[in-house]
């Protein structure tokens, strides 16, 4: 949450008028914004899932957290969760309709064990994916394959299995 992003004070501003209309009680409802570190990991570590619903929302680090504290996440079919979020293995892909978010949540919620092997899953994809270990991998067989494209130097596994001869 950014004070200075008009568009956010707009949204904060609906939803707690969207709880007004609903007559949520106040004592049942929080809205928190620009939370610290702690109080985030402490939501998290509570929650049976993630929802996350801004669309086309560009890579998006939410889902990764929650992913990788073992949490189911439910986001919506467009931006960044498309590349991060595994419909039915991590979390669920929904339209962008309150019915199909309605009926993800509630699968979640109702089969505690489904929870469990989504965010399971998740985890595993957050370290093989999405880690420094990851990332750095990824970058250096890049970079290899770049060499190697652009040169006739044998590749760096022929070069290695030589040297055992």
């Amino acid at each position: 949450y950014q004070r200075r992003v008009r568009e956010n004070i707009e949204h904060l501003g609906e939803l707690k008028k969207l709880a007004e209309k609903c007559k949520i009680p106040k004592q049942q409802i929080t809205f928190e914004v620009s939370i610290s570190s702690e109080l985030k990991q402490t939501l998290i570590s509570n929650a049976i899932a993630i929802v996350y619903t801004p669309r086309n929302e560009h890579f998006g680090i939410v889902p990764l957290e929650a992913m990788n504290a073992s949490k189911a996440v439910i986001a919506v079919n467009s931006g960044g969760p498309l590349e991060t979020v595994q419909h039915e293995k991590t979390g669920f892909l929904c339209e962008d309709k309150a019915e199909k978010f309605a009926e993800a949540m509630y699968k979640v919620v109702s089969q505690a064990d489904l929870a469990k092997t989504l965010g399971e899953n998740g985890k595993v994809r957050v370290q093989s994916h999405f880690s420094l270990q990851a990332f750095g991998q990824t970058l250096s067989n890049t970079l290899i394959d770049l060499v190697r494209s652009r040169s006739n130097t044998p590749s760096l596994t022929q070069t290695s299995s030589n040297k055992k001869k």
